[in-house]
């Protein structure tokens, strides 16, 4: 509540005590004075998460954290082009955003003195900074001729060695910048990886062509021999931190030991990974080797013999892409493309605790500070989170709930039942008052459920997913309706039924719509294509005569409902997101990225969902729902007799079209949820709701209100803010 608390401290009793974990001590002692506007019917959690804070400045993906030993400073690189300093303890930012780079940041590494971080760039070069202030120190140190890759700095803080694209490696003088020692050649394709043993005195490298290779890590000079054996790409190398042994994985499902001294191949193969090898640790007491794996387990190893102890550790549901093992020798901590991250008993192998959610995208990089207390992990979703380590309490919740993020809710007709769609795959049913879950989950998708939509008569839901499918469901039941509608070539992004409930249209992140039966599932003529990118909001004529769909490629297009044939469009700069059509089929009003939003904001990948919020009310020119200050289009459909349509636009601000109230509330990405007038009601905790990169979904039944949230749909009555 470190935000909230800065940013309004009344909102202790407002906002934070109400959303304090029913269970806790805090809760129990201080609950009473909490303020008796907000209920949360659903979501509140008995007791607190192992997140500490989340750090969410950064504009772009998070590649590569570190964490000093002084166990102060935390450093975070982006594919922004940023580096970034949080206080460890607080997660407040330090210093202003370190930036010089002119491509994305790849690798950071702060000097064992805690003095100095180096970053690495794909703009080929590397930069040092002052790591209590933040300010760049001397120039870019220049003479790769490619992307850096890997940046590592020499135990005594003296020496920082880069890996390149560019097939060589580099030795550089930490304190003046200046190269040292000779350019290590050798490799005959890029780098991959780096290390420098505990010692101080070799340097490993992988690389794209196979092979390893030992080098001085004084002047730069090949030891030992090529350590040949793999089959494909080295994906990952460490060293044992007695400085013995080497474990290397691959692209070829394996990993090898070798000596240290002279790079001779040690034991058996390891195998046992179904797929590449992405990440590989050696414990503290160089006796255990970890290896994550795009299998999407982990498994451990003997680091002496190379063979497999114990059972192979699941439970992560894709693939594995880091792993950090703590340095008191006790716990495994991995991270993953399904969004997060999880704890292991680094001896047995078993799974410590709960499944630590709250990215809202891949995990990237994780790191275990060096008194093993806390968690550092970095994710696509731009931020940055501290966990803590110690906590073995399980943060329950008060209901069941999805596995993993929701990018859609819906409402049924009735006003009695929620909908929501999830990144696991499945759709479960809600019950609006209770916030109880109605039935089992709905299962049929492979794949993250994107979009939603309830038929007319209130009897069926149709579901769109990232499997390029459509599934039916009986709304009463739960139960799958019929086949998967199979035609789009790409994720389904969004979802309109006729008014007349005989036709089901589709847009895809392929450029295509499709028409399907509302009754049988199957296809209706061709796929309806003229946009050249994702279709990202589309809607039926009341009159069921007209398709409006509109797109990533700057295009707002109208199609025959019957025939499928396309017969108008106009255009916007940057991408239309959102379009309705008003209650007499004669106008189309249409939400545009425009007014300063970034040109990035509107490619949402199909991971993300998308938002749909414009709608008309019956005056037929009235925005129902808005944002303040954005410009809207007016579409005008003029049908002529021999019934060709020419459309004629104008654009509106929204402040002249009024909101209604059943639209009035807006969640900002600071957490803020804004009722009537614009007004700040409460604040949303982090775990409660998605993330800047993805776009919030809120819908409203009488005075409840539901939303999409990382792992859950949480439910408030809002019924005091109306």
């Amino acid at each position: 509540f470190m935000d909230l608390i800065k940013d309004s401290s009344l909102h202790v009793y407002d906002s934070a005590l109400a959303f304090t974990p029913s269970g806790t001590d805090l809760s129990r002692v201080y609950g009473h004075l909490a303020g008796k506007d907000l209920k949360i019917i659903r979501g509140r959690a008995k007791g607190w998460s192992r997140l500490l804070w989340t750090a969410s400045k950064h504009r772009g993906r998070i590649t590569c954290v570190a964490v000093a030993s002084s166990n102060k400073i935390i450093v975070s690189g982006s594919e922004d082009k940023t580096i970034r300093l949080w206080d460890a303890t607080s997660g407040a930012a330090v210093g202003e955003v370190m930036a010089s780079h002119t491509d994305e940041v790849t690798c950071v590494a702060v000097t064992p003195d805690c003095k100095i971080i180096v970053s690495g760039s794909m703009d080929k070069t590397l930069q040092r900074w002052d790591a209590t202030s933040g300010a760049a120190i001397g120039e870019a140190m220049i003479g790769h001729g490619d992307g850096i890759v890997c940046v590592i700095v020499s135990p005594d803080s003296k020496t920082i060695i880069s890996g390149s694209w560019d097939n060589t490696l580099r030795l550089w003088d930490a304190i003046s910048g200046a190269a040292v020692g000779q350019v290590m050649i050798g490799h005959h394709d890029g780098i991959t990886c780096a290390v420098i043993s505990p010692d101080g005195k070799t340097i490993i490298s992988g690389s794209s062509d196979h092979t390893l290779r030992l080098w001085d890590a004084t002047s730069g000079a090949a030891v030992g021999v090529v350590m040949t054996g793999h089959t494909d790409e080295i994906v990952c190398v460490a060293v044992s931190p007695d400085s013995k042994v080497i474990v290397s994985g691959s692209l070829d499902k394996t990993l090898r030991l070798w000596g240290a001294t002279d790079g001779v191949e040690v034991g058996e193969v390891m195998t046992g990974h179904t797929d590449s090898v992405c990440s590989v640790v050696v414990s503290p007491d160089s006796k255990i080797i970890i290896s994550g794996s795009s299998d999407k387990t982990l498994r451990l190893w003997d680091a002496t013999k190379g063979a497999a102890i114990g059972k192979v550790m699941t439970g992560h549901t894709d693939q594995i892409t880091c792993v950090a093992v703590f340095p008191d020798n006790k716990m495994i901590v991995s991270g993953s493309v399904d969004d997060t991250l999880r704890l292991w008993d680094a001896t047995s192998g078993t799974a410590v605790g709960d499944v630590m959610t709250g990215h809202a995208h891949v995990i990237t990089c994780v790191t275990v500070s060096p008194d093993s207390k806390t968690i550092v992990s970095g994710s696509n979703d731009h931020t940055i989170r501290r966990w803590d380590a110690t906590s073995r309490a399980a943060v329950e919740t008060v209901m069941a709930s999805h596995t993993r993020r929701v990018p859609c809710v819906a409402i049924l007709l009735d006003r009695k039942t929620i909908v929501s769609g999830s990144k696991d795959d499945t759709l479960r049913r809600w019950d609006a008052a209770s916030g109880a879950a109605i039935g089992e989950a709905m299962v049929g998708h492979t794949e993250m459920v994107l979009c939603l939509a309830i038929s007319p008569d209130n009897k069926t839901i149709v579901s769109g997913s990232k499997d390029d499918t459509l599934r039916r469901w009986d709304a009463a039941s739960g139960a799958a309706i019929g086949e998967a509608m199979v035609g789009h070539t790409e994720a389904v992004l969004r979802l309109a039924i006729s008014p007349d409930n005989k036709t089901i249209v589709s847009g895809s992140y392929d450029g295509a719509l499709r028409r399907w039966n509302a009754a049988s599932g199957a296809a209706i003529g061709e796929a309806m294509v003229g946009h050249t990118e994702a279709v990202l909001c589309l809607a039926i004529s009341p009159d069921n005569k007209t398709i409006a769909s509109g797109s990533l490629d700057g295009t707002l297009r109208l199609w025959d409902a019957t025939k499928g044939s396309a017969v108008g469009e106009t255009k916007c700069a940057l991408g239309f997101r959102s379009l309705a059509f008003s209650s007499d089929s004669k106008f189309i009003v249409s939400e545009e990225y425009r007014n300063g939003r970034e040109s990035s904001e509107p490619n949402a990948s199909a991971e993300d969902g998308v938002e749909d919020n414009s709608s008309l009310v019956n005056d037929g020119r009235k925005v129902m729902d808005g944002e303040e200050n954005e410009a809207y289009r007016v579409v005008t459909i003029v049908r002529s007799v021999n019934g060709l349509v020419r459309v004629r636009t104008e654009d509106v601000p929204s402040s002249i079209l009024p909101n209604s109230q059943a639209s009035s509330f807006e969640l900002e990405h600071d957490g803020w949820l804004r009722g009537p007038q614009g007004k700040r009601i409460f604040w949303v905790p982090i775990d409660f709701r998605m993330e800047e990169s993805t776009f919030e979904c809120l819908v409203m039944v009488g005075s409840t209100l539901a939303m999409s949230g990382p792992k859950q749909v949480p439910m408030f009555d809002v019924s005091a803010f109306m």
